[in-house]
C-alpha cells in the first residue's frame, strides 16, 4: 500500500518530462526510484531506501543548505532539475505537508549566483527557420537582457557562436532527418546536452505576438522595430512560454527587446571569432591570453559582460564608433577621473543580477545590502560624470539616477551585517519598526533572566555547577551532575538522564520560555514580514536600478578600454568611410604582453589602388602574428578603443574574414584541405569591397601545384572581383609574380638576417619578397636530430640544382598564370598589368613543349642536352610569334 507521502511524490512526478524532481522534506531534498539511482552516480551521494508500505523505495538526499553545489553538478552533467519545495508549515499541516514545484533550473534558466558564471551571460537561445531566413532571439534571465534578430541562414552559426548560448530552443520538427545536418552544427558549436526541443505549435507567431505584448506591457510592438517579423517573434513567443513553464516568476524583471541588426555591426564569422581567440582561446577554450583578457580593466562583472559584447559588435558607423572613442580619450587624458571613476566602480556588485533576485523574491539581506552598497557609489559617480564634457559622458550624466529613496529605505531599514539566513533573526534595523524592537526586547530581556535565574538556582542548591540550557526537544532545563543528584530540589521535575548529568525543569522554567519563546517567534515571524515588504518597495523601483545598472556598465567598459590605452601606450585612431588601412608601428595586443622581449612593431599601408599584399618569409618568422594583429587593430578600433600602435587610419569593415590555422573541430568528418575550402568559399562567397580579408596559406593542405593553381586563381578573384583588402602570407613563392600581373598587388616580406647557417627572426615587415622558406632551420630549432638535417638538406640542394636546369624556362609560361580572358568581365576595375599577358589557347607548338617536358628524364640527359633543348623550344616559340596571324 502507497503511503501518503508517496501518492502526493508520484502527483508531482508525473507533472514533469525528464527532470530530476528534488523533494523537500525538512531539511533535506530527497530523491526517489531512479532518480536516487541517478542522483547516488552523478553526485556521488549513497544509496539507501525508505519505506512505501512494504515496498523499499531507492532514496539519496541532500541538505538544503548546501543544495547548490549539488545543483550545479547536475547542471554540468546535462540534467534539468524540478524544485518542489514545502509551502506550508509543517507544525501547521493536517496530514501530508503541502508541496508545489516552484521552479526548474536548465541550463539557460538559471537565476542563483552559486550556479552562473560571474563574468559571462548565461544566454537561453531559441531558433526558428523560414525558407533562408533564421530568426533568433536570446535571453539572460539572471539579468533580463533580451535581444532578436532575423538574418540569413547562412549567417546563423556565426550568430550562435557569438551568442554562446547556456541552452537552445528548437522545434520539434528539427529533430527530423532533413534537419540533421542544422542539429550537428549545434552540436559542435554548443553541447548536445544543450538543445531542448518544444512542440512547433510554441512557435506559432500570432500566439507569440501576445505573449510578447504581455510581457512589455504593451499594445503594440512597433516601438520595438518588431512588428511583423514573424520569423523572430515565433522564437521569442516560445522563448517566453518555456521561461513560464521553469520559472513563472522571472519575466517580472525583464526589461525590454532590443533587436540587433547585423547590418550595424562588423560581422565575424564563426571560424574568424575563434581563430583571433577574442573571447576564448582555441586550445582550452580558457579567456585567459584573449583579446578581452588583455583589455579588461573592468571592476564589475555586468562591465565584463557588456565589454564581450561590444567586443563581438564591433560598430560600423562611424558617428556611434567616434562617439564612443571621445569618451574613452576624456577619460584617458583626465587619468585622475579615470581612477577615481575605477574606485568607484569596484565598490559595485552586480546590480543587474541584484535586480533579478529582487524582482523573483530570490534576493536575501545580504543581497540588500550589497544593493545599497552599490547605491553609495552613486554620489561620487555622478560628480565625476559632471566634470565631462564628451558626448557620450555628458548623455550618461544627464540619465543619471542617484536613487537616494531606495538607498534611504534600505540603510534605514536592513542591518549592515544581516545573518546569512533570514530565519535567524537580525536583519531589520532596530529603530525601523517599533513593535519589532518591542519583541526584541522581551527576548532580549528573556536572557538576562535566564542568567540571573541559573545563579540564583545554583545558590539555593548549593551547586556551584548547576547550568540552565536549551535544546529543540525539551526546551530550556537545568542541568547537574550526577555528584550533586542528592542536592536537586522536590519541585524539580526530571526530563533526560545522560551518562555523567540529569536534566530537570522547574514550573517557573517552563513559563518563562512560553513567553520567550513566543517573543522571539514572533520578532522572527515579523521580520520575514518586513522583509518581504522592504524587497517588495524595491522591486517597485526595478527599471530604475536597471537604467542604472546600464549606466554603470556602459562606464565600467570606457573606463577600461581607457585603462589599457594608459597602461599599454595605445593611440586613438582614425576612422574614415575609405577602404584604406594605415598603421604605423602596430603591435600584438595580446602577444605583446605574453613575450617577454620587445615586441617588434610594423607598418601596414593599405589603399584602393594597393590592396592586396603577398606576404612571404620563412616559418616563425612571424607572418601569422603580423596579419592577425591587423584585424585585432581593426576590432578594437571599430568598438570604440585606442589601438596597439603609433597610428592608425582605417577604412570601416563591413566584414573580416580570416582564414588562419585548423578549425577542424568545427567539421567533424572532413580532411584539414576540406576545412580549409569551406572556409575559403564562406569568404569568397560573402565578402564585399568594404571586408578585410585575412589568408594564411591558404592551398598547403593539397599537392604542390593544386595549391599553387588555387591560391593563384584566389588571390585574382579577391583582387579583381571582391576588390577587398587582403593580406594573404604564403610559402608559395610563384604567388610573388603577382605583383606583376594584377595592379593593385604587392609583396612584403618578412626580414631575417643570415649568418653561416644560421638565421636571426627580424620579425619586420619590409618591401620584397622571400625566395627561401628556411624550413630546415626551423627544423633544427623543432629539435630534428642532425642525421635527418643533413639528409634534408641533400635532398633541398638536388631539387635547388633540378629547379635551376628548368628555371630558363619558365619564363616562356608566365603567361599560364595570368587570368583567362574568359573569366567573368565585370568585375572590380584592374585586371592584369600587361594587356597582352592574359591567357590564350595553348598553341600546338606549346603543346609538344609540355609533352616534351613531362617525358624529360633529367637525371639522364648532360647539361649540353638540357641547354640545347631550351635552345630549341625557344627557337620554336620565337618562330610562332614572328608568324603572322
Amino acid at each position: 500500500m502507497t503511503t501518503p507521502m508517496f501518492e502526493q511524490y508520484a502527483r508531482l512526478k508525473a507533472k514533469l518530462k525528464d527532470e530530476i524532481l528534488f523533494f523537500r522534506m525538512g531539511d533535506f531534498y530527497e530523491m526517489f526510484y531512479e532518480d536516487a539511482q541517478i542522483a547516488s552516480k552523478v553526485l556521488g551521494i549513497a544509496l539507501t531506501t525508505r519505506s512505501n508500505g512494504k515496498t523499499p523505495v531507492p532514496m539519496a538526499g541532500v541538505p538544503h543548505h548546501s543544495v547548490h553545489a549539488y545543483l550545479k553538478k547536475f547542471i554540468q552533467a546535462g540534467y534539468k532539475v524540478a524544485i518542489c519545495e514545502q509551502v506550508e508549515d509543517p507544525k501547521q499541516a493536517k496530514g501530508v505537508v503541502k508541496r508545489e514545484i516552484v521552479r526548474i533550473l536548465t541550463p539557460g534558466t538559471l537565476l542563483e549566483e552559486e550556479l552562473l558564471e560571474e563574468k559571462s551571460s548565461n544566454f537561453l537561445l531559441a531558433i526558428f527557420l523560414h525558407k533562408n531566413t533564421a530568426g533568433l532571439s536570446w535571453l539572460d534571465i539572471s539579468t533580463g537582457d533580451f535581444f532578436a534578430t532575423d538574418l540569413s541562414a547562412s549567417q546563423l552559426f556565426d550568430e550562435v557562436d557569438k551568442i554562446a548560448p547556456k541552452e537552445c530552443i528548437l522545434p520539434t520538427s528539427f529533430r527530423k532527418e532533413e534537419h540533421r545536418s542544422l542539429r550537428q552544427s549545434l552540436e559542435q558549436i554548443l553541447d548536445k546536452n544543450a538543445l531542448t526541443y518544444l512542440e512547433d505549435w510554441h512557435f506559432d507567431p500570432t500566439s507569440s505576438k501576445r505573449r510578447l505584448r504581455e510581457l512589455l506591457g504593451v499594445k503594440s510592438l512597433k516601438g520595438y522595430g518588431i512588428q511583423g517579423k514573424e520569423v523572430f517573434l515565433s522564437c521569442c513567443g516560445a522563448l517566453i512560454e518555456y521561461i513560464e513553464s521553469t520559472q513563472p516568476q522571472a519575466k517580472a524583471h525583464i526589461k525590454s527587446i532590443q533587436k540587433l541588426q547585423p547590418s550595424h555591426y562588423m560581422q565575424l564569422d564563426i571560424a574568424t571569432q575563434r581563430t583571433l581567440e577574442l573571447v576564448r582561446t582555441m586550445r582550452g577554450n580558457s579567456k585567459k591570453f584573449t583579446l578581452l583578457h588583455t583589455i579588461d580593466r573592468t571592476q564589475t562583472p555586468m562591465g565584463n559582460r557588456l565589454l564581450q559584447h561590444w567586443l563581438l559588435h564591433p560598430l560600423v558607423d562611424l558617428s556611434q564608433i567616434q562617439r564612443r572613442q571621445d569618451a574613452v580619450c576624456e577619460l584617458f587624458q583626465n587619468g585622475h577621473l579615470c581612477d577615481q571613476l575605477q574606485a568607484s566602480l569596484k565598490s559595485v556588485y552586480d546590480v543587474e543580477r541584484l535586480c533579478s533576485k529582487i524582482s523573483t523574491q530570490n534576493a536575501t539581506p545580504r543581497d540588500l545590502v550589497s544593493l545599497r552598497l552599490s547605491l553609495e557609489q552613486l554620489p561620487q559617480i555622478h560628480g565625476i560624470l559632471a566634470q565631462t564634457k564628451s558626448c557620450l559622458l555628458r548623455s550618461l550624466y544627464q540619465d543619471f539616477d542617484l536613487l537616494e529613496d531606495v538607498h534611504g529605505l534600505l540603510e534605514k531599514a536592513i542591518h549592515p551585517r544581516p545573518p546569512l539566513h533570514l530565519q535567524d533573526g537580525g536583519v531589520i534595523q532596530a529603530g525601523y519598526h517599533p513593535p519589532l524592537d518591542r519583541l526584541r526586547q522581551l527576548a532580549q530581556q528573556g536572557q538576562q533572566w535566564l542568567q540571573e535565574y541559573q545563579r540564583k538556582e545554583a545558590a539555593r542548591t548549593n551547586i556551584p555547577s548547576l547550568k540552565v540550557g536549551f535544546n529543540n526537544v525539551f526546551g530550556y532545563y537545568i542541568e547537574i551532575t550526577h555528584a550533586h543528584a542528592h542536592k536537586v530540589p522536590e519541585d524539580y521535575v526530571r526530563k533526560q538522564t545522560l551518562k555523567n548529568a540529569e536534566r530537570y525543569i522547574t514550573p517557573e522554567l517552563k513559563e518563562f520560555e512560553t513567553q520567550v519563546l513566543t517573543a522571539r517567534e514572533k520578532a522572527i515571524e515579523l521580520e520575514v514580514q518586513l522583509f518581504q515588504q522592504i524587497r517588495s518597495e524595491v522591486a517597485q523601483q526595478l527599471r530604475r536600478l536597471q537604467k542604472t545598472a546600464v549606466i554603470l556598465a556602459t562606464l565600467d567598459c570606457l573606463q577600461s578600454l581607457a585603462k589599457v590605452a594608459q597602461e599599454h601606450r595605445y593611440h586613438p585612431p582614425t576612422l574614415v568611410s575609405e577602404p584604406v588601412l594605415d598603421i604605423q608601428e602596430g603591435r600584438h595586443p595580446v602577444l605583446e604582453q605574453v613575450v617577454e622581449e620587445p615586441f617588434v612593431p610594423n607598418d601596414l599601408k593599405l589603399h584602393p589602388r594597393r590592396r592586396l599584399l603577398i606576404l612571404t618569409g620563412p616559418n616563425m618568422a612571424g607572418k601569422s602574428t603580423f596579419i592577425r594583429q591587423v584585424a585585432l587593430i581593426c576590432i578594437l578600433a571599430q568598438m570604440g578603443s585606442f589601438v596597439p600602435a603609433k597610428s592608425a587610419r582605417i577604412g570601416v569593415v563591413d566584414k573580416l574574414f580570416t582564414r588562419l590555422g585548423s578549425n577542424d573541430e568545427l567539421y567533424r568528418g572532413l580532411s584539414t584541405f576540406m576545412v580549409e575550402m569551406l572556409e575559403t568559399a564562406q569568404i569568397l562567397n560573402h565578402a564585399t569591397s568594404q571586408s578585410l580579408v585575412l589568408l594564411d596559406e591558404v592551398g598547403r593542405g593539397t599537392s604542390t601545384y593544386d595549391g599553387i593553381s588555387l591560391a593563384w586563381a584566389i588571390s585574382e578573384y579577391v583582387h579583381n572581383q571582391l576588390g577587398c583588402r587582403c593580406l594573404f602570407a604564403t610559402h608559395y613563392h610563384e604567388l610573388t609574380q603577382l605583383e606583376r600581373q594584377l595592379p593593385y598587388a604587392f609583396n612584403n616580406q618578412v626580414a631575417i638576417q643570415e649568418w653561416k647557417d644560421r638565421i636571426l627572426f627580424l620579425h619586420k615587415i619590409q618591401d620584397g619578397y622571400a625566395n627561401k622558406s628556411y624550413g630546415i632551420h626551423v627544423a633544427k630549432l623543432a629539435g630534428i636530430p642532425p642525421k635527418i638535417l643533413h639528409r634534408a638538406k641533400q635532398i633541398l640542394k638536388a631539387l635547388e640544382d633540378h629547379a635551376r636546369l628548368l628555371s630558363p624556362q619558365l619564363s616562356l609560361f608566365e603567361g599560364l598564370f595570368a587570368e583567362d580572358s574568359s573569366s567573368d568581365a565585370g568585375g572590380v576595375e584592374g585586371g592584369a598589368k600587361e594587356p597582352g599577358a592574359s591567357l590564350s589557347p595553348l598553341s600546338s607548338v606549346q603543346h609538344q613543349i609540355l609533352e616534351e617536358l613531362q617525358q624529360l628524364q633529367p637525371d639522364h640527359i648532360t647539361p649540353l642536352e638540357a641547354l640545347q633543348r631550351i635552345q630549341k623550344w625557344h627557337s620554336a616559340l620565337a618562330q610562332r610569334e614572328n608568324c603572322p596571324g
